[in-house]
């Protein structure tokens, strides 16, 4: 991601790739809630919010499209997508396998320097709980998962992880809390497993850590959807 700050800077005005400075953006105003789920986009106030021509916006909206944070129609212009059962299925779905995959690389090439940042984002979330603090909470969860992430070392697995870790993110922002409770010491146990380098034992862990939150996740949602 590329700010963390409420406000959003012209986009325009930055060096990176317009359109990737742009797509980064965009997501991050959806997970962090200044774009509602189901708010419509108008194209000239987009334009404006970040100071860019409207091609580069169509184009970034394309990708958001196939991200599946948004939802372009014809004649109705694009909306932030919404949360459905079926898509939240399917996204852990994919998170099960790539989680996985994600530990067990990095149990096979953790060092110490690694398994450091592992340990401090863990310590971080252990803190965060005690605090009571949801917002650090959720964001020292979110590290973890993708500390492991750059330990497995893989450019493709991560660039595949970013939007997939973004709709996590936006998911739980989403449903204010649904986090298992069991979360904490499932992390513990898994840095245990990496750091000991055993690969076939955290991955199958990693998967079914994410199996748990699925059904956790999942009926939070159904009872808000039912609710909603």
């Amino acid at each position: 991601m590329t700010t963390t700050s409420d406000a959003p800077h012209p986009v325009g005005l930055r060096h990176r790739s317009l359109k990737s400075e742009l797509i980064d953006q965009i997501r991050l105003d959806i997970v962090q809630g200044r774009l509602k789920p189901g708010e419509r986009l108008i194209e000239r106030v987009l334009s404006e919010r970040y100071e860019v021509s409207r091609v580069p916006l169509r184009e970034a909206m394309l990708r958001l499209e196939a991200e599946g944070f948004l939802t372009l129609a014809p004649r109705r212009g694009a909306t932030v997508a919404t949360f459905t059962v079926e898509g939240v299925e399917d996204l852990f779905d994919v998170r099960e396998q790539l989680e996985a995959l994600a530990a067990r690389l990095a149990a096979e090439r953790a060092n110490p320097e690694s398994l450091a940042v592992l340990g401090r984002a863990l310590s971080e979330s252990e803190e965060a709980t005690a605090a009571d603090d949801r917002e650090r909470r959720s964001s020292s969860n979110a590290h973890f998962h993708e500390s492991i992430i750059d330990m497995a070392g893989s450019p493709l697995l991560s660039s595949i992880m970013l939007p997939i870790g973004a709709r996590v993110r936006w998911l739980f922002g989403f449903m204010s809390s649904s986090e298992s409770p069991t979360l904490l010491s499932e992390h513990r146990r898994l840095l245990e497993l990496i750091g000991g380098g055993e690969a076939a034992a955290a991955s199958e862990f990693a998967r079914a850590h994410v199996a748990a939150t699925r059904k956790h996740t999942l009926d939070s949602l159904a009872e808000l959807i039912h609710h909603g």
